[in-house]
């Protein structure tokens, strides 16, 4: 039998195996709405890619849309790189190239020659059939934004900032979660985004449990101290550090997070 200072010391390292009140879970819900919304901003961007795989994409007939960035004659002399966005249908994608063009008259400085790696690409789309918008960069620019973005600006962020928020709050004031310690949860989820979903999910149990559970007001038995098996802090930093390695050029959003390897 175990009571006083000992039952405290339970009830703060092995809170309840579910989520009983009714506060906990609404919380969830609502994080894991905002969480799904923002999601479908970051699957709605273009996927970073490459001039060749545009090429590649135009030589077997998978592009049907296309905005680019082109300098026109009378911009003068301009430099830079300048964004290209493709559909293809299921996926849009984007890549940049590299432009120089020296004043009409001027000569081109030896070390700096004129370079356009997009020379003759929109002329060749329009030949595939393929519908083509030119942006002056002078005027306006190609977006690169999710659609969520493209529609609300920069107040997309706003339930950004308030998701962020809340999941640090409910992750260290919540109850003590079951499969890994609150250090563990953090640093793999910081290194892989999606993680936060399973944690509002399935932490501190069930939530399609917990929302039984608070309509009836019961509460689950805690577990032993004996039992606390949990992933800890130090070795889900390694976890994390390893798998954000690994997972950094995967081009699906929220597998690429934190990335304590270096880019």
């Amino acid at each position: 039998m175990v009571g006083g200072a000992g039952s405290q010391v339970l009830d703060a390292r092995t809170a309840p195996a579910g989520d009983s009140s009714r506060a906990g879970v609404a919380i969830r819900i609502v994080l894991l709405i905002l969480m799904a919304l923002l999601l479908s901003n970051e699957v709605t961007r273009p996927v970073p890619s490459s001039m060749a795989r545009l090429q590649d994409d135009l030589d077997a007939g998978r592009v049907t849309a296309m905005q680019i960035e082109r300098p026109t004659p009378g911009d003068g002399a301009i430099q830079g790189r300048f964004t290209v966005r493709w559909d293809t249908g299921l996926l849009d994608f984007a890549t940049q190239y590299e432009y120089r063009q020296a004043d009409a008259g001027r000569a081109t400085a030896p070390d700096q020659p004129d370079l356009d790696e997009a020379a003759g690409l929109a002329e060749r789309a329009r030949a595939a059939g393929v519908e083509v918008t030119e942006v002056a960069p002078m005027r306006g620019q190609v977006d690169t934004n999710g659609y969520l973005a493209h529609v609300f600006g920069g107040w997309v962020a706003v339930p950004g900032l308030f998701l962020a928020a809340g999941l640090l709050i409910a992750l260290a004031t919540g109850p003590q979660p079951r499969f890994a310690t609150r250090w563990a949860w953090f640093w793999l989820a910081s290194a892989i985004p999606l993680l936060w979903m399973v944690f509002l999910l399935t932490e501190p149990g069930p939530l399609w449990h917990g929302g039984r559970r608070a309509a009836t007001g019961r509460e689950p038995a805690p577990a032993g101290l004996e039992q606390d098996r949990r992933l800890r802090g130090g070795w889900a930093f390694i976890m994390a550090a390893i798998a954000a390695a690994v997972l950094a050029n995967v081009p699906l959003p929220g597998f690429a997070g934190w990335h304590p390897l270096g880019s």
